[in-house]
């Protein structure tokens, strides 16, 4: 017996295999890689809504604590912070500073994806990641020095 026509076989199946294994490998680290960044962005928020029960009135203090308490893996120096009173009848961002309401802190970070692929599924090489964090207001006047 000669298999002289199957020589080669095994390296063009080893060569389709591992072009679908690479992108699924990739698109599980932009998976992992986004999740990652969606944890450190709602820690952040967290950090924003925290300061913000304790200081509603001065959004730029919130602002700069959100930005500076998220780092790594991504910059938040160019992404939107919102902070907002909640009406509690509508849900919306016109209540008014009372101890007792809530404050929501929102943040919008640009995620750049890595894999080519993926992006050309979604349209995109770039996906918004939107966080919140909800905290009620324990002070009307701010306690942090400076303000």
């Amino acid at each position: 017996m000669n298999f002289r026509n199957e020589s080669g076989q095994s390296f063009v199946e080893l060569a389709l295999v591992m072009v679908f294994l690479l992108v699924l490998f990739s698109v599980i680290v932009d998976g992992g890689w986004m999740l990652f960044q969606m944890i450190s962005l709602r820690a952040a928020a967290q950090e924003g809504a925290t300061v913000a029960s304790v200081c509603p009135g001065n959004s730029s203090i919130v602002e700069g604590r959100v930005r500076d308490s998220s780092s790594d893996p991504g910059d938040l120096s160019s992404s939107t912070v919102t902070v907002c009173i909640v009406n509690e009848s509508t849900d919306e961002c016109t209540g008014t500073i009372a101890v007792g309401t809530n404050v929501r802190v929102s943040v919008t970070y640009t995620q750049k994806i890595i894999n080519p692929l993926a992006g050309s599924i979604i349209g995109a090489q770039e996906f918004p990641i939107t966080v919140e964090a909800t905290s009620t207001i324990l002070r009307t006047t701010c306690v942090f020095s400076g303000s």
